[in-house]
């Protein structure tokens, strides 16, 4: 199910029992032994983690899987690829986010999450609740762009939108259903699952791993996050009240007894009880484990609750506890057959068909084994080993992705996972699977659920669900509509055609577009690279790292088809998508690209089919810009320092910031004012307090700080608007996302982040649509838009295919690339020396 991973990684944020006993890595992977470990997991310094030294080093060890892919002759990234331990990186590195120093060192801050918790809990009712940084609050209005929906070639609705870690299914009310989003939402449905929308955007990023509805009152919730903390709404998710009275650290489950209300969890080192509504907490006696991963209430019999844990101390050796007073005392089982039975995670199956039969599949070291009781948890028996025949699954990910459902009509239908999803109707001896075909559920099983007639499985991708306990296709659907937690990894947009596009962590490359409908996306292949890019001048083409160069279809459904010449050369970046260089199309020329790579800059001048390199500069290059009013000009971002060409890239000059101001590539941008190539923005998420954001009026010869009041934000991108009086917008990368906007008549930033929820992240940021003057950020939350702060000048620019012609004969096709809101503008052009024009009002 979710990730014991990052689970216990946070334990070791806020201080738990379990972080006392076990060390970084350990905490940090959380992976069977059955998982290979990669070299640079290896090499790496664990206990003293420094950033920028793990980041080069995976970069290092992955350097030979690291090329550019073309077309569709090249082997397509997949989910199924995913590498756990770097999946694991991923996860962590992600977590720690805020802790990374200017130096790259991690330096945790106990209590940091639970703080933010609190604050926003507090301010929950409070009109100023998105109070910013900035002093003065603009009129920015956010709403979400999408997906709420991603569909395949066909029109078919997909499960590829949005990592689901958690799930609850409201006992006395079933069209009630709860999502935990892997990016920090809780999602709430009325209609089982038919729509569905969030209800802690009020709250910071809360990536719940357990979910449970109160059986005698539906209004009653319990959540419970990655880092260990638990809140509780008494009115379905309208508020939430933080339960600081709990402290056994993060859980993978919460169950409710339906008798008398007793709340249990599955804490970091045993099972942890309520009786008044999760106000205060006690440590059940006699379930000593470093952890407990799964407590469950018998189905027919809620005085009997079972458990399952690690002995840390025995070389992880399983132990399944059994209580008898509802939770209060355990005493752990003695059978033969758990004997020699390890445990890296575990889950139970129980069902109201029949009280007596629980199963118990746990991770051993070298595979799954599927443990079944036919007399109520005192003695039990090994059906099934995986990867063989009878169980053809294996420990993948670990518990990240674990989890198991029995019918609740039949004690001998059995559904577990791990990468894949497979079934038993003999009582658990002999499996089939369902992922792939006959079902289409996406990779990485998170949780598993089923009440009544309905079953769910919630996976990297979404929410899928089944009437008839997944028997029958035509019985099952996507239910994703509404879930917005796609995080964006890369993202661009289309200048004259409404499209954005970007490549997604687990959910591959999607694509928007106008045509497809409101919030609608197309799926375009892929995994989880940080890209996507829309090719300016060439209809409907956009491209990927690890898909190649696509045109996609004007409407739905329709195929998606290779590019005739693809390009061949990609951007580079990092773990999380952050930082990352750029693609760039020259501002004149569609047919001329720039790529960051390496420690070059490379150029194209035949749509990406071969590129020259332009400069070696000694370390890796990340953000550059060209000047729109001069493309001869642009200004660069590398990690030894920021450099500037006049003449193309055929020499560079080295820009010096002031003597007191240390330079911090990581998550750095640089931009430069369309309509003046000497006006420039430099911003620092990592620079220190005070110098976040800088100005130069003189192509960077001279630089003024222009922090203003943004001391401490972490400003990751910045945006010029053209045609206004300076207009530029920053944007923070950490959460609560913050977009600020100021011009030369304002002495400081004022907040222009209105609509924003507290729990969106902003990874890409900062593309303006000029056509219908909107500026878009893409997160953790799908892509979000807002109108700009105001309106600028138009500017007018062509775009033509070609620079040079062969002959007089050649035709030279035209596009706009004006700067100009195309509601009730018109065009007229003029082609000096031209022979024939096809149109001079033509866009």
């Amino acid at each position: 199910m979710k990730k014991l991973t990052v689970l216990m990684l946070v334990n070791l944020l806020t201080g738990s029992l379990f972080a006392q006993t076990a060390g970084r890595k350990d905490i940090i992977f959380n992976l069977p032994p059955s998982v290979p470990v990669p070299c640079w997991v290896k090499l790496c310094d664990w206990e003293h983690p420094n950033i920028y030294t793990i980041d080069s080093t995976i970069e290092a060890c992955e350097k030979d899987d690291v090329h550019a892919k073309t077309g569709k002759e090249e082997d397509e990234e997949e989910e199924n690829d995913e590498e756990p331990y770097r999946m694991a990186y991923a996860r962590w590195r992600e977590t720690i986010a805020p802790f990374i120093q200017p130096n790259g060192a991690v330096v945790e801050d106990p209590g940091y999450y639970n703080r933010l918790l609190t604050t926003a809990i507090n301010a929950q009712g409070n009109k100023n609740k998105n109070a910013r940084v900035a002093a003065t609050t603009a009129n920015g209005n956010w709403t979400i762009l999408g997906p709420l929906e991603t569909y395949d070639q066909s029109k078919k609705k997909i499960p590829w939108q949005a990592n689901i870690y958690s799930f609850a299914i409201t006992p006395s009310n079933p069209n009630v259903l709860y999502a935990g989003g892997a990016t920090g939402a809780i999602y709430r449905s009325a209609d089982k699952g038919l729509h569905w929308a969030s209800v802690t955007d009020n709250l910071l990023p809360f990536v719940c791993l357990s979910i449970a509805v109160d059986p005698a009152n539906a209004n009653i919730v319990y959540a419970i996050s990655l880092d260990g903390l638990l809140i509780k709404s008494v009115n379905a998710g309208v508020s939430w009240m933080n339960l600081d009275g709990y402290h056994g650290g993060t859980s993978e489950k919460i169950v409710i007894s339906k008798t008398n209300g007793t709340v249990l969890l599955a804490g970091a080192n045993g099972v942890y009880y309520s009786n008044d509504g999760g106000s205060s907490w006690q440590l059940a006696g006699g379930t000593s484990a470093s952890p407990v991963y799964d407590v469950e209430i018998n189905a027919t019999n809620p005085n009997i609750v079972y458990a399952v844990g690690a002995q840390a101390n025995a070389g992880n050796a399983i132990t399944i506890f059994r209580s008898v007073n509802g939770g209060v005392t355990f005493t752990a089982v003695n059978a033969a057959a758990l004997n020699n039975i390890h445990c890296n995670g575990a889950r139970f199956g129980v069902t109201p068909a029949n009280g007596n039969t629980v199963y118990c599949i746990t991770l051993d070291d070298d595979a799954p084994r599927l443990l079944k009781s036919t007399d109520a948890g005192l003695s039990w028996s090994i059906t099934a080993t995986g990867k063989t025949n009878a169980l053809d699954i294996d420990n993948w990910q670990g518990m990240y992705d674990l989890d198991m459902m029995v019918s609740p009509n039949n004690e001998n239908q059995v559904i577990l996972g791990t990468r894949y999803a497979v079934k038993s109707v003999d009582g658990g001896f002999n499996f089939t699977r369902l992922s792939d075909a006959p079902f289409p559920l996406h990779a990485d099983i998170q949780c598993m659920r089923s009440l009544g007639n309905d079953a769910f499985i919630t996976t990297d991708g979404g929410v899928s669900y089944s009437s008839d306990f997944f028997t029958s296709v035509s019985n099952w659907s996507v239910r994703n509509t509404g879930l917005t937690g796609s995080e964006f990894w890369g993202f661009s947009q289309g200048w004259d055609q409404d499209i954005v596009v970007g490549g997604r962590f687990h959910n591959g490359d999607v694509a928007l577009f106008e045509n497809y409908g409101a919030g609608n996306s197309l799926y375009a292949g892929g995994a989880e690279a940080a890209t996507g890019h829309v090719f300016h001048g060439q209809k409907n083409m956009v491209g990927f790292s690890d898909e190649g160069t696509k045109q996609l279809p004007s409407s739905l459904p329709g195929n998606i088809t290779y590019a005739e010449y693809g390009n061949s050369l990609w951007p580079q970046d990092l773990n999380l998508g952050t930082p990352h260089s750029k693609l760039m199309i020259d501002p004149c020329y569609s047919n001329t690209f720039y790529v960051g790579r390496d420690n070059f800059l490379w150029k194209s001048v035949n749509r990406g089919v071969s590129y020259i390199a332009l400069h070696d500069f000694g370390s890796r290059v990340w953000r550059f810009d060209i000047a729109r009013s001069n493309p001869n000009i642009i200004y660069l971002c590398t990690e030894n320092g920021l450099y500037k060409t006049t003449d193309g890239g055929a020499s560079w000059i080295t820009l010096s910031l002031p003597s007191n101001v240390a330079y911090r590539y990581y998550n750095a941008n640089i931009a430069v004012d369309q309509l003046n190539e000497n006006v420039v923005f430099l911003c620092m998420a990592n620079g220190d307090a005070g110098n976040k954001v800088f100005k130069s009026i003189n192509g960077g010869a001279d630089w003024t700080n222009y922090t203003g009041s943004l001391t401490n934000a972490p400003i990751a991108f910045i945006t010029p608007q053209a045609g206004t009086n300076g207009g530029v917008y920053a944007f923070s990368n950490f959460p609560p996302a913050k977009v600020y906007y100021r011009d030369n008549s304002m002495a400081d930033w004022v907040d222009f982040s209105n609509g924003l929820p507290l729990n969106f992240k902003i990874s890409q940021g900062g593309i303006i649509f000029y056509r219908d003057s909107k500026l878009r950020i893409a997160g953790n939350m799908g892509v979000w838009e807002s109108p700009l702060f105001g309106a600028g000048t138009p500017v007018a620019q062509p775009m033509a295919n070609q620079q040079f012609i062969s002959c007089t004969r050649d035709t030279v096709s035209f596009t706009d690339y004006s700067n100009v809101n195309y509601a009730g503008a018109q065009w007229k052009w003029t082609f000096p020396g031209a022979s024939y024009v096809s149109s001079t009002t033509a866009r």
